[in-house]
């Protein structure tokens, strides 16, 4: 990696860890912050584009970065039989959404990247756009999506949205992911018979989608959820 592309994954770190760090998330790495809530961990993850590939791809300048925002709630297990992370990555994330830039970028159409396009001269500008956006739309995403009753109201009605302002993660309407979290939210809001109905559902789509998911310890970690006090 250049020593161009190092000054800029220093500079968008530390930018966004003069807004991050306050607020009270842990800073990982140039590209990974978290913050632990009750029953759930708040992830922003920030993806750099540092290549011509990179910049053909995903129509940027080459020296660019995006940021994704993720809540994972630790009730809901993950349905594979794999080793669970003690600090859950954007791709543990149940919910996930980008943010989208509001600079004026025309040379550059892909909205939820942020393109420097002088070479560092323009990083605090860029910077002071993407920090403005999480502060505000990002901020406001995590306070309602981190609340089971609003999650499960995304997992039950909303249609998932990757490059546009919704959520998704969750996969599409029907989908085994979102019956697995419509049980488990179900079940720690104290709404059993609805948890036990979206789990009775989940068994029916995987038999017929030939999915080989661990039932048994699924069903037991539902039961073994605990209804919110």
């Amino acid at each position: 990696m250049t020593e161009l592309n190092e000054a800029f994954k220093k500079s968008v770190k530390n930018g966004l860890t003069s807004l991050l760090k306050p607020a009270g998330f842990k800073v990982k790495s140039a590209g990974y912050f978290r913050r632990k809530v009750v029953n759930a961990t708040q992830v922003v993850h920030v993806c750099y584009y540092l290549s011509p590939r990179d910049a053909v791809r995903y129509k940027n300048s080459g020296l660019a970065f995006s940021i994704e925002l993720g809540v994972h709630f630790d009730f809901i297990p993950s349905p594979f039989d794999l080793p669970v992370a003690d600090i859950p990555r954007i791709t543990d994330c149940q919910f996930r959404t980008f943010l989208r830039k509001t600079i004026v970028q025309p040379q550059f159409e892909n909205g939820v990247v942020w393109s420097s396009v002088s070479a560092l001269a323009d990083v605090d500008e860029i910077l002071n756009d993407a920090k403005s956006v999480l502060a505000s739309s990002g901020f406001d995403w995590f306070a309602a999506t981190t609340r089971p009753e609003v999650a499960l109201l995304i997992a039950t009605s909303e249609k998932e949205s990757l490059m546009g302002n919704g959520t998704w993660g969750m996969g599409n309407l029907g989908s085994p992911l979102r019956c697995l979290y419509i049980a488990f939210l179900s079940r720690y809001l104290g709404e059993c018979d609805r948890a036990h109905e979206a789990f009775e559902q989940l068994r029916k789509v995987c038999l017929k989608a030939d999915l080989n998911w661990n039932f048994q310890r699924l069903a037991q970690a539902l039961e073994q959820t605990k209804p919110a006090s």
